[in-house]
């Protein structure tokens, strides 16, 4: 192993930067390990210490924290990467960033195979290898293997979904009745949505439910929710979870916000509702929404101006409520919803990139 190749991953996360990309990335890193070298570089503090949270005794990793770049300026750090690069030799770099540019990417492939996953197709990437692993229907495949008409290599759809190894588990089993219930609005809450939620659900759902609130790192009301939570038994407060894969288990719904969640879910046969807060989640969202696994509510930005109470109807809400009404009411769409979620996402993604990522790095060795 001391000869094979190191594989680079370039990525951050930060109070701007959601969280998820750090998440993937050491998906990504967890299933390489056991098969290669692995090192992060970062350019924030940070996101330094986002993976210290990560990684565990059998998950860590050397980090190293550029000196030259910011989170959303890439081309600054440039010539220090390209440094890094020549001086590691035989190498790979999976980059993770909305910020990177044509001449960023080009520039580096001259000097190493290039990965790089994609959300949002915001130029044909000139890489070795791209993934995207939205959810895509048959129709846009073709197209979407045109836009990226550069990478030598593209991994499309749900399949390539880049999951930590808590959430590769086999078929979803159902328990016979609603019990419990996931909240979570991914890493922040601009909207104090949980709070919200907590205040509105009990009075419409079964008195014998329990709500598994998950605070994520970037909240900003964390005391408010907990003290919240404080209030009923039945009220179950979480942050900086190290297994959410153990807390999403307990539950037999869920709503969340769209984004990476939505696939842990799906992994997992959680049937959900979610709803969107940002413009990177509306995609995910509608694809989920299209495929008939996941239900979606609707945009947190787009509601009313505060006068709910005057009588206007809040549409979002209550999509929220139907879904939850309809799925406790109704084993058989439980079970309906959990097998097309698992079929769409069965958690070996990483694995699966991990593997591409191996091919490329063997093409590299002399």
């Amino acid at each position: 192993m001391g000869s094979d190749p190191v594989i680079f991953i370039r990525t951050d996360s930060n109070e701007k930067i959601a969280a998820g990309h750090m998440v993937r990335c050491f998906s990504v890193a967890e299933a390489l390990l056991p098969h290669r070298k692995v090192c992060f570089l970062v350019s924030c503090e940070q996101s330094l210490r986002l993976l210290e949270r990560l990684f565990t005794p059998e998950t860590s990793c050397p980090v190293r924290l550029l000196q030259t770049g910011t989170p959303e300026e890439p081309e600054k750090e440039l010539e220090e990467l390209c440094l890094i690069l020549q001086e590691a030799g035989d190498c790979v770099l999976l980059v993770d960033s909305y910020f990177v540019t044509e001449h960023y990417l080009r520039s580096l492939r001259r000097l190493a195979p290039i990965a790089y996953i994609d959300d949002l197709q915001l130029f044909s990437y000139p890489v070795d290898l791209v993934c995207n692993y939205d959810i895509l229907p048959k129709e846009e495949l073709s197209r979407c293997l045109t836009f990226y008409d550069q990478a030598e290599k593209v991994l499309l759809g749900g399949d390539y979904a880049p999951l930590r190894r808590q959430f590769v588990r086999g078929l979803p089993t159902l328990r016979p009745q609603v019990g419990h219930l996931l909240l979570t609005t991914g890493g922040s809450d601009p909207f104090f949505f949980s709070e919200e939620l907590l205040e509105t659900l009990p009075s419409h759902l079964p008195q014998s439910l329990h709500y598994h609130v998950v605070a994520g790192r970037y909240y900003t009301n964390k005391n408010t929710l907990r003290h919240l939570c404080e209030r009923s038994e039945s009220f179950h407060y979480y942050e900086d979870l190290r297994d959410m894969a153990a807390v999403m288990s307990q539950c037999d719904l869920a709503v969340c916000a769209a984004g990476t969640t939505l696939y842990e879910l799906c992994a997992l046969g959680i049937p959900a509702v979610c709803f969107t807060m940002a413009d990177n989640q509306l995609s995910a969202a509608k694809a989920f929404a299209r495929s008939g696994a996941v239900v979606y509510a609707g945009d947190l930005r787009e509601r009313g101006s505060g006068n709910r109470d005057e009588g206007s109807q809040d549409t979002l809400m209550a999509a929220i409520l139907q879904f939850l009404r309809d799925m406790c009411r109704q084993f058989r769409l439980r079970e309906e919803a959990a097998m097309c979620m698992h079929r769409l996402v069965d958690g070996g993604g990483a694995g699966r990139i991990a593997r591409a990522l191996i091919r490329l790095a063997d093409k590299t060795d002399p």
